[in-house]
């Protein structure tokens, strides 16, 4: 093992003599890398127990009111687009390996949008969809929303934004998810 961590090293300083010395950020962070999926060092202190584990399966994927606009949705694109439900935001956008161990990653590795409009047949996101209730005027979910707005328009995902109601024009979402370019 010391002689590939001494092989790893030497390859490092070569590479720096050839490139400057901006890479060696980089180059510790591959390091760590390759030594966590070797399991050489630990990158979590969470260690499940033994015994029992306290997870239960949720009864429902989606609260009423975003099963009542599910139905609604389907039932406006017609088949021509289907739509996923509680999809990962980082399943969608991404970004760099560097950028995401600066931190860009982690923000929307824990977010998820509440419908992703997808092309028939691929797993091709043509839209995502969030629907927002009463609880979207609190300042940290304005703030998550207004991270979210950025991050979608960065990576060129249309974001459409939808308030809660008791009832939905089919005609109307259709057109906002035209508009908004899917």
């Amino acid at each position: 093992m010391i002689e590939g961590l001494h092989l790893v090293l030497l390859l490092g300083a070569m590479t720096l003599a050839f490139q400057g010395g901006g890479r060696i950020a980089r180059l510790k962070r591959d390091l760590h890398y390759r030594r966590a999926t070797r399991g050489e060092i630990r990158t979590s202190t969470f260690r499940p127990s033994s015994g029992e584990l306290p997870y239960f399966r949720r009864r429902f994927l989606c609260s009423d009111g975003e099963f009542r606009f599910y139905r609604e949705l389907v039932a406006a694109l017609e088949g021509e687009w289907d739509v996923w439900p509680k999809i990962r935001v980082a399943a969608i956008i991404g970004c760099r390996r560097d950028d995401w161990a600066a931190g860009y990653g982690a923000p929307i590795a824990q977010k998820e949008f509440d419908f992703v409009v997808v092309r028939p047949g691929t797993s091709h996101a043509l839209a995502a969809i969030e629907l927002d209730d009463c609880s979207h005027a609190l300042p940290h979910r304005k703030n998550r929303d207004e991270f979210l707005d950025r991050a979608c328009s960065s990576a060129g995902l249309p974001l459409l934004r939808v308030k809660v109601q008791r009832r939905y024009d089919r005609a109307v979402l259709r057109e906002a998810l035209l508009r908004a370019g899917a």
